[in-house]
């Protein structure tokens, strides 16, 4: 499951293994999460995946097949399409391609290097 050893130890190294810092971004990530799949926040990302096909077709997000040479991951974030309003599908999207990237020791303590294509400057 998501709640599982593995996956706390993904917040202690992004922390640093400050435990106090990891358990509050462990909270705040369930929060987000029940607030982005609901009821279903609970089960099993893959399942999750594998059930959204909505998500799963959208090509809004992607890893890059290597790491910078810092050991980060690289993502495209190509939200051009959506004309500026970003749907739940394109969020679920991003969600699950980001949980690929952190399968990766490396981008667990390193961490993202995030491109973000819109259609419009943010700036």
């Amino acid at each position: 499951p998501d709640y599982s050893d593995a996956m706390k130890l993904v917040f202690l190294r992004c922390e640093v293994f400050n435990v106090e810092l990891a358990v509050r971004r462990f909270v705040a990530y369930w929060e987000t999460r029940v607030e982005v799949f609901g009821e279903h926040a609970f089960s099993s990302l893959l399942g999750l995946a594998n059930d959204d096909h909505e998500a799963m077709k959208c090509k809004y997000t992607q890893v890059a097949e290597r790491c910078d040479e810092a050991g980060r991951a690289i993502l495209l974030l190509d939200y051009h399409s959506e004309g500026g309003n970003f749907s739940d599908t394109a969020l679920r999207s991003c969600w699950y391609t980001i949980h690929s990237a952190l399968r990766e020791e490396s981008v667990q303590k390193k961490g993202i290097v995030i491109y973000v294509r819109t259609l419009q400057s943010i700036m």
